[in-house]
């Protein structure tokens, strides 16, 4: 099994390339399942923090087509009852891969499943031909989304909703009565708009935390359970087809979709107030609880301007906190914010979610990975990005009006960066590496003049005059994003 991309010339290459493989790969079985033993004590005892172990070479190196064709042989097999030995296999260990890394085998996994769909819509089509010309429809091809700007929400909902519809072949999107061929781009666009429409407050699936800038579930939305799918299907969709969306959740969201185990720990991101509160209560000394909070066992929620009582027991309005019951008090509320108060939704949300994802691949990843690969890093370093830039048409990175675009792009806020950001790719985050590994191009457009700058966002290019004047390009450049 060849782990790392060594080229060879001749035949005398290739056998010593096959001895250093063999040599390699006993040194990494037993280097990985030594070190296997160090990871679950600490899994056990948290003693370091997991992305300790992390192994760059590994996670750089690493010939991940092959290792995902084995490590996909290994989930389709069953080896116990064939009496074989699994192969070994790096993703195996999955903890010496950062986020970046997964995100690249997930990639892998995913462009493969991709290519399996279209090759097998091709041989459909090709049945059905019978030797005759055809015209061929996207549709047989891709999952191809053809929505209205304007009714974005509900266009996408009647495509997904047939359970029939294939969401596993390549995602293409047309904005109906425009021009524009996807290449990615409109993809990133559909994206964006969709995102934006069904987390605004207004719509009321979900409810914004002003304090902690997260959204949740709204517990008393008028919102079909079906659209808390779509919500599922449309964070799966953008995974499998490897766009980043800006949705601002709580990590434990992401630790539900996978299944692992809830804490305390987990409310301090969520509603840090009540994680004192509850923080508190779990670890008090005193002794006179019952007299001191006179609290009982129910939660008070709002409801349109008017208070509801849940008892979170049997009984709960007559059952009070005390020294002997506080740990079970936690327990139940724990219980019922992250699970049973949010249950009807997020059931089909997760549902939705694993339409398109493969669940035995989502358990490579930790929530945190999670997170990173649907949503990006939030840390803009434009100067990382300026490193990354090509330059056609005449321009180069010592070119005058280069030298003026990025002192003023260096000079904007956040806000406006996420701005331009969009402007050229139609996507206002960061990739999961950062912004050093998103390869922007700045053409020459004309010389100067009055135009505003132009860009492609299914290529990430800009187009931008040749303004010799520093005000004039960063008038037209606000003006243009």
């Amino acid at each position: 099994m060849i782990l790392f991309n060594i080229g060879a010339n001749n035949s005398d290459e290739e056998e010593e390339e096959e001895k250093f493989d063999i040599q390699m790969l006993d040194l990494l079985m037993h280097f990985t399942k030594s070190f296997k033993t160090l990871y679950l004590i600490n899994k056990k005892y948290s003693l370091v923090d997991y992305r300790e172990f992390y192994n760059d070479g590994l996670s750089k190196n690493l010939n991940f087509k092959r290792e995902c064709k084995v490590y996909n042989e290994i989930l389709k097999k069953d080896f116990s009852k064939e009496n074989q030995k699994k192969p070994f296999c790096l993703i195996s260990y999955n903890w010496l891969f950062d986020a970046a890394a997964k995100s690249e085998i997930l990639y892998v996994f995913n462009e493969r499943k991709q290519r399996i769909e279209t090759i097998q819509a091709l041989h459909n089509l090709e049945g059905g031909m019978l030797g005759l010309p055809q015209i061929i429809n996207p549709a047989s091809l891709f999952f191809y989304l053809q929505i209205r700007r304007n009714n974005i929400i509900e266009d996408t909902l009647n495509a997904v909703s047939n359970s029939n519809v294939n969401l596993q072949k390549p995602l293409k999107v047309k904005f109906m009565n425009e021009q524009g061929v996807d290449e990615g781009g409109v993809r990133k666009e559909f994206f964006l708009l969709l995102v934006r429409q069904i987390f605004d407050a207004n719509y009321g699936m979900f409810s914004y935390n002003d304090k902690t800038r997260l959204f949740w579930f709204n517990l008393y939305s008028f919102e079909p359970k079906i659209k808390y799918e779509l919500i599922g299907i449309i964070l799966g969709l953008a995974l499998f087809n490897n766009v980043i969306l800006d949705i601002k959740f709580p990590l434990v969201i992401y630790k539900k979709l996978l299944e692992l185990p809830l804490s305390l720990e987990d409310m301090k991101e969520c509603d840090p107030e009540l994680y004192q509160t509850l923080s508190y209560l779990k670890n008090t000394k005193e002794q006179n609880l019952k007299d001191l909070l006179s609290t009982n066992f129910t939660v008070v929620v709002d409801k349109f301007g008017e208070k509801v009582v849940i008892p979170l027991k049997p009984d709960g309005e007559n059952i009070y906190i005390d020294n002997t019951n506080k740990d079970e008090y936690v327990d139940l509320y724990l219980d019922w914010y992250f699970n049973k108060s949010i249950e009807e939704y997020f059931v089909c949300f997760k549902k939705g979610f694993y339409r398109v994802c493969d669940k035995q691949l989502a358990k490579l990843l930790k929530s945190e990975e999670l997170e990173l690969i649907i949503c990006g890093t939030q840390t803009l370093d434009f100067h990382e990005l300026e490193k990354a830039t090509h330059y056609e048409d005449g321009y180069d990175k010592n070119s005058v009006t280069c030298r003026l675009f990025w002192e003023v792009l260096h000079s904007f806020n956040e806000e406006e960066k996420k701005k331009f950001l969009f402007f050229v790719t139609g996507c206002d985050r960061a990739p999961i590496n950062g912004l050093g590994s998103l390869v922007i191009t700045i053409s020459r457009f004309g010389p100067d003049s009055d135009k505003l700058p132009c860009a492609h966002t299914c290529f990430n290019h800009l187009l931008l005059p040749d303004y010799q004047n520093k005000e004039k390009l960063e008038k037209c450049l606000r003006v243009a994003i």
